[in-house]
């Protein structure tokens, strides 16, 4: 059956509009009968309670791509039905019907169906928790099915005892993954459940991203940005390049007879055809996302005749003509600006330019609306839109009526999506009006078209990624939902890989994406602790900002240094502001899968070849958070290498990495007190300053410290002990090793431990050593004295004075230097190794 629910709301009756059908007897559901498509046209009672199946069954989750693109649809359509209010209540009546009344029971008939046997009751009752609530059935407990068996309002939308379920089942997290306790009171353990919990994942991922979409869309059209979401450019971006063709085309039929010397002046006007194409789409579509009553008795009158989306001819005229008058005005100011303009253009202020808009308003607007219309009446030839078969008619919807038989359509027909119609106001005044054609305004409102300009944040996943298939015309990712490209590109033809065999890079993605990891719920609770407590340590930021400075007087002899001190305040607020929501978000994702015993984190590429994982939030290339609430998920004995890594690792956090391997191995031994009075009480003032300053992770020193405590617990038994933790491993410069490599250099390759050395060599240092030569050495060169320009700019400082301020600043450091030579070997430039330095707080 084939429900135009659509129109059904647009025209406001309960009637729907389907296909008369012949019965068959379902495969899925022995007994009962579907529907399969014939010619003959009907209508039905909007009351019945057949329902059309969902594209592919819960409890196999195997199909195609756009098979799941159905699915979540689907779903989607079916939670807004009027039905699933009374869903829950038919479940228990068809329940109670066939004499399911115990849990016992229940819990029976919940295993059959996800061995494969297809039960429709069932099936309901799984498409209600899962999309409703992302909750899966089977990780409802005894007590819980039998309370719904007595009372099917405990899953109602809203209900609080929903909560409590989902607190029960999966504890604080958003997502449907078994806490503990819940696993062993879980009705069912199936093996298709991994899969439908991977699904619910990321179809709950989907839904809040289509939300913020929802959102930041109504937040466009109230502010009259309608025409500029994505779905909606989609839509238009066609019209634009008709317009611009007709525009363009120097025999074009609008350029002879009835209003051709309008259309003449579009021409030489000095803008561009794709720019007035772009203003005449992006002001008409805005005008008809917005309600547009010229009084209140209009606004009345429109919606008792269930009037929307329209806007007067004139109107719109009106707007476009402005909006390229407005659009002329500007660029003869940038003109002027830019020093590019004529003479008469370049005689005028900007503000003089403006006072002469506003004299000349009612003698330009005589100009401008005739250009608006002849616009707009461009668009309306412009504006095609294909219709598909069995489309209601244009006509029959605005009239707000249907015909008893509306003949079905069975090729796609081209319409104009514009329509522009007269209505009688009075006995002596007719308006035009435009007016979207229904189907436009739909695939405008379509969270079907909204998918394709949504972009959820990827989440880790709790099966192993699907195997990487970037070939070809339909390539295949990771997730079950999730569209993601191979090669990381702002350019989707680049991740159309077909002349390239990319296999043999699929494959080792594939097996970065099968290693297992979880959460590490010690420090999880610890970083929750510190939070609590307010303890801005480790890199969780500051609940409050730190004060900002007044504004110096400048005849302050201290004047530069007060006034950096306060631009250096103003930027530290202004990167906390994105800090905490940063770190937010990592705390909220380690939330949500601390559950999971195995975790796993698709790869891609980017254009340079580098792998990265895919979710954005949390994983192991991230900072030290990151890191640090990560461990993998399987455990393997520590051995004697294990041992001895373990500690080096913790020796290199501390920055103790420019002394031998067996000298950081001591010095953690002797730290063995340290270690184990840390693990006790991290957050005790005598712990902190022991692990929290660490130079280069202080959270993952902390997780370190609490295993090396484990195995110091265990005298004779250390080299048994099984670890989780990963030991990170970082090459010298690798761009400077490759270059030395390639070059032969022996000094090159010594400095980035190409070579064999007592102790780890340090290229930073040595071009620090090499900085700070040089501007010693300008420092000593004498003062110059400047006197000021002719022109009255300020002068040039001499190359002396700026050394010796480096100096008295100790801005020449090893981290400053760091940036710009990892970088250099990319190509980075003068000006991009200035950004750094300024993003860093140096300059």
């Amino acid at each position: 059956m084939r429900v135009f629910s659509r129109w059904q709301r647009a025209i406001g009756t309960r009637k729907v509009f389907a296909r008369r059908c012949e019965p068959l007897t379902c495969r899925r559901c022995t007994g009962s009968q579907v529907a399969v498509g014939c010619t003959d046209v009907c209508w039905l009672d909007g009351s019945t309670n057949n329902r059309q199946p969902l594209p592919m069954p819960l409890h196999t989750l195997e199909g195609p791509a756009f098979q799941f693109v159905k699915l979540q649809a689907a779903l989607r359509e079916r939670q807004r039905e009027e039905r699933a209010r009374h869903a829950l209540e038919d479940v228990h009546q068809q329940l109670a019907r066939v004499g399911v009344l115990q849990a016992e029971r229940l819990q029976e008939k919940i295993g059959e169906y996800l061995d494969g046997t297809d039960i429709q009751v069932i099936e309901d009752f799984d498409e209600h928790l899962l999309a409703g609530h992302g909750i899966l059935m089977e990780d409802l407990p005894l007590e819980r099915l039998q309370q719904f068996l007595e009372d099917p309002s405990i899953f109602e939308k809203g209900s609080r005892t929903v909560d409590e379920i989902r607190q029960q089942l999966y504890g604080r997290g958003r997502m449907p993954i078994l806490a503990a306790e819940a696993q062993a009171e879980a009705c069912v353990h199936h093996e298709v459940s991994r899969r439908r919990r991977e699904f619910a994942i990321e179809h709950i991922a989907e839904a809040s991203a289509l939300r913020e979409f929802l959102e930041e869309q109504k937040i466009h059209a109230d502010a009259g940005r309608g025409a500029l979401t994505g779905g909606t450019k989609r839509l238009w971006l066609p019209w634009v390049n008709a317009m611009t063709t007709v525009l363009s085309d120097g025999e074009a039929v609008q350029r002879k007879g009835a209003g051709s010397k309008t259309f003449l002046a579009l021409t030489k006007l000095g803008l561009e055809p794709e720019l007035l194409a772009i203003i005449t789409c992006q002001n008409v579509l805005n005008l008809l996302m917005l309600p547009c009553f010229r009084n209140k008795d209009e606004m009345q009158e429109n919606a008792r005749h269930n009037r929307f989306g329209e806007v007067p001819f004139a109107t719109a005229a009106t707007r476009v003509g402005e909006a390229v008058e407005d659009e002329l005005m500007w660029q003869r100011i940038a003109a002027h600006e830019s020093g590019h303009g004529t003479k008469s253009e370049g005689a005028m202020k900007p503000e003089l330019l403006e006072m002469r808009r506003l004299r000349q308003a009612f003698r330009d607007r005589t100009q401008s609306v005739p250009i608006g219309a002849a616009l707009v009446d461009l668009l309306i030839d412009c504006s095609a839109l294909r219709v598909p078969g069995m489309h209601i008619d244009s006509k029959v919807v605005a009239d707000g009526q249907l015909a008893d038989c509306v003949p079905p359509r069975e090729e796609l027909e081209l319409e104009k999506a514009l329509v522009y119609g007269k209505r009688r106001e009075t006995r002596t005044k007719v308006v035009g009006y435009l007016s979207l054609h229904p189907l436009a305004r739909a695939r405008m409102e379509s969270e079907g078209d909204m998918l394709h300009f949504i972009k959820p944040k990827m989440q880790p996943m709790v099966i192993p990624p699907l195997p990487w298939q970037p070939c070809g015309d339909s390539p295949q990712g990771p997730y079950i939902l999730h569209k993601s490209g191979f090669v990381r590109t702002t350019s989707e033809q680049m991740t159309q890989l077909r002349s390239y065999s990319a296999s043999r890079s699929a494959g080792v993605m594939d097996f970065l994406g099968r290693v297992p990891w979880r959460i590490n719920g010690r420090i999880l609770d610890l970083i929750r602790e510190a939070r609590q407590r307010g303890l801005a340590i480790g890199g969780i930021p500051p609940n409050e900002d730190p004060p900002v400075p007044d504004v110096p007087d400048e005849s302050d002899p201290d004047y530069q240094v007060l006034r950096l001190r306060r631009l250096n305040a103003e930027r530290r607020c202004r990167e906390l502001r994105s800090e905490r929501p940063t770190f937010e978000l990592k705390l909220r994702s380690a939330e949500d899968f601390v559950n999971a015993e195995k975790l796993y984190f698709p790869h891609n590429v980017d254009f340079r070849g580098r792998c990265y994982p895919l979710p954005p939030h949390l994983n192991h290339m991230g900072d030290d958070v990151s890191r640090a609430l990560l461990m993998f998920s399987e455990s393997k004995p520590l051995g004697s290498e294990g041992l001895f890594w373990s500690k080096v690792s913790v020796a290199n956090l501390h920055g103790k990495n420019k002394i031998s391997l067996e000298d950081r191995v001591r010095w953690v031994d002797d730290r063995k007190d340290i270690i184990l009075q840390v693990a006790k009480d991290p957050f005790s003032p005598e712990s902190i300053e022991h692990w929290a300053d660490a130079d280069d992770g202080p959270w993952q020193v902390l997780a370190r410290y609490l295993e090396l405590a484990e195995v110091y617990s265990r005298p004779g038994l250390e080299e048994e002990f099984r670890s989780h933790l990963p030991v990170h491993v970082d090459g010298s410069c690798n761009g400077l090793q490759h270059y030395a490599a390639l070059g032969r250099d022996l000094a090159g390759g010594e400095a980035v431990n190409l070579l064999p050395n007592d102790k780890p060599q340090d290229v930073y240092t040595v071009v620090l050593k090499i900085v700070i030569d040089k501007v010693n050495a300008d420092a000593a060169l004498p003062v110059h004295v400047q006197t000021e320009s002719p022109e009255g700019r300020p002068p040039s400082q001499d190359q002396g004075h700026l050394a010796r301020r480096l100096l008295e600043l100790g801005i020449l450091q090893r981290k400053v230097v760091k940036q710009t030579i990892m970088t250099i070997c990319y190509g980075v430039t003068a000006a991009v190794g200035v950004d750094m330095l300024t993003s860093i707080g140096w300059l």
